[in-house]
């Protein structure tokens, strides 16, 4: 088994490197997974990768950043997860209304990111969720499709709730 690196800026330039490669296409992250987790299936990998590799990273940029390391996730701070994912599911119908009457060739990757931010809250994880909508905002920014409304809409939901 690999290991990665103990030294805090090898560390940094690797995971960065790794991530401008699965970020530029240069890398299939799939096939990093099944490469370094050879034994393993992508559901469990994936968790595993996150866990191992990028906690670690944000680690060291919140320590170099901050002077200290990265607070654990938590549950959203909402008494009710349930209001919290309504409001989201009635903003991301707007999206996906937008996203219907665009002309985009990969319109069903943008519905995938649209649900699984959805998703992302019923599993109440505040990473996930933090990179559901990430992803979301960046694809909708690169296939041009205006939705700024919306996902500040959301970006004061999620702060309000305590997701971000």
């Amino acid at each position: 088994r690999k290991c990665l690196p103990k030294n805090q800026a090898t560390l940094v330039a690797l995971v960065v490197g790794i991530l401008y490669r699965i970020d530029s296409m240069q890398l299939n992250i799939l096939d990093m997974l099944k490469n370094y987790y050879p034994n393993e299936d992508t559901t469990i990998s994936y968790p595993k990768f996150t866990n191992e590799w990028l906690v670690p990273f944000v680690d060291v940029i919140n320590y170099l950043a901050f002077g200290q390391p990265y607070e654990e996730y938590s549950q959203p701070k909402a008494q009710s997860n349930d209001q919290l994912q309504k409001d989201i599911e009635i903003i991301c119908r707007d999206i996906i209304r937008k996203i219907n009457t665009a002309k985009c060739d990969d319109k069903d990757c943008l519905l995938t990111l649209c649900n699984g931010l959805v998703y992302s809250l019923k599993i109440s994880d505040n990473i996930l969720i933090k990179v559901a909508y990430l992803g979301l905002i960046n694809s909708l920014d690169l296939y041009k499709i205006n939705c700024d409304e919306e996902l500040d809409e959301i970006l004061s939901i999620l702060k309000i709730y305590g997701v971000l």
